[in-house]
């Protein structure tokens, strides 16, 4: 009976020990070498495999395994470039410090709101923490080989490419009339019944009343306007273009008169009272003039030169990529057995 049962467990382990080895020969199987360097499917695995499962939401339709399978070799031939571009950085020897890589990891990581936050963020993209680490020393290495090979050879913009690129754009540099007012919202559901629409609509006539009487504009938005927005500024919304509001709040202010105050406004958010403030007239915008972009304003001038600059940049990078690229010896396998 003894030798049965040792001949079982044998057969057992034997199948276990050659299983895993026919399983980790199939995850470490490669799907593209690069120069020697090979890119494992578990590698591959493991950077595809939380974007594939976003985008699987996204994709529908009978195309949706086509889609699928086109990602994954955009995934790839990403890999592969960045495989190329970390090669590449080696063999012209440039070298990040372990200070460098410490502050990098310090940038990323003020970017989350706590350390559980991170230690998430990173369990989602399938990394450890040395992995990180190791990413992000290739992060940094691919920048410096970036700056040196491809920046540092691409010129500032002269003052006549500047002003050339603004004479060909001139009309995406106009500035359209505007106008500010401030309003009064009494808030009401899309689905509410008669009652809370009535007691909307009761609130907003006792308002107007006020203000015929002779009642401060300013105060009564504090007071009673549900726009949490622009109440605590008096109702002020500021300064906008035909096309940026809702329509039947847009139609009544462009109507009003500086000074002037509407009627009562129905829109999908509620009933408005809206009063002007003051206008804008538009006006083409020259070089020295200022744009508000992402709450900051920047001249047009350093926004051309800017915008020069990027699109100089974007082309020299590919072209120097392609290069690069053309030199190396790729394979790549199938990714799907």
């Amino acid at each position: 009976m003894r030798k049965y049962v040792g001949s079982l467990l044998l057969v057992c382990f034997c199948f276990t020990v050659f299983s895993g080895l026919g399983w980790a020969k199939v995850v470490n199987r490669p799907v593209a070498i690069v120069n020697g360097d090979i890119i494992t499917l578990k590698e591959f695995q493991k950077v595809s495999g939380p974007v594939v499962e976003q985008y699987s939401v996204v994709f529908t339709g009978e195309d949706r395994e086509e889609k699928i399978k086109e990602l994954k070799a955009d995934i790839l031939n990403q890999m592969i470039e960045e495989k190329i571009l970390i090669q590449e950085a080696e063999k012209k020897e440039i070298k990040v410090t372990k200070i460098d890589i410490d502050e990098g990891i310090k940038e990323i990581k003020e970017r989350f709101t706590s350390e559980e936050e991170f230690e998430a963020e990173l369990e989602r993209q399938n990394l450890n923490k040395k992995e990180f680490r190791t990413k992000i020393k290739e992060s940094l290495l691919v920048k410096k080989l970036i700056e040196q090979e491809v920046e540092a050879k691409v010129g500032t913009p002269s003052d006549e490419e500047i002003k050339k690129y603004y004479e060909e754009r001139k009309k995406d540099f106009e500035r359209p009339d505007q106008i500010r007012v401030s309003h009064i919202l009494i808030k009401v559901g899309k689905d509410v019944d008669f009652k809370e629409k009535s007691r909307a609509l009761n609130s907003i006539r006792d308002i107007q009343k006020q203000l015929k009487n002779g009642a401060d504009f300013s105060k009564l938005a504090k007071d009673y306007s549900e726009d949490p927005g622009s109440k605590n500024n008096g109702g002020d919304v500021g300064f906008f273009a035909k096309g940026m509001m809702v329509k039947e709040f847009e139609e009544a202010a462009f109507k009003l008169k500086k000074g002037e105050i509407s009627d009562i406004v129905e829109t999908d958010f509620g009933y408005h009272i809206i009063k002007f403030e003051e206008e804008k007239p538009g006006k083409q915008l020259g070089l020295e003039d200022e744009l508000g972009l992402a709450g900051q304003a920047i001249k047009i001038r350093d926004f051309i030169e800017e915008t020069i600059l990027r699109e100089r940049l974007e082309k020299k990078f590919s072209e120097w990529l392609k290069n690069v690229k053309d030199t190396a010896k790729i394979e790549i396998r199938e990714i799907e057995e």
